[in-house]
């Protein structure tokens, strides 16, 4: 099931919900590379371009889709 378009968050509003993850990971990794660990068995450095290629990945996949309203089935909730 889709989420109408207005109930999608955007700009500030989906800022502030997702600062508080992206605080958290960031402090992690801040974290670990003062102790000199790794991530499980991956190096600190390869786990942020690992993260960073799958969030393009995911916005990649967000622009093959057609959202328009022709191309969307948004289901009214």
């Amino acid at each position: 099931m889709q989420a109408p378009f207005d109930a999608l968050l955007t700009g500030e509003e989906l800022s502030l919900r997702l600062r508080p993850f992206r605080d958290a990971y960031c402090d992690a990794i801040r974290s670990f590379h003062s102790e000199g660990k790794m991530a499980r068995t991956w190096p600190l450095r390869y786990l942020i371009r690992h993260t960073a290629y799958h969030a393009l990945n995911h916005a990649w996949e967000m622009e093959d889709k057609d959202l328009t309203a022709k191309g969307a089935a948004v289901s009214s909730i």
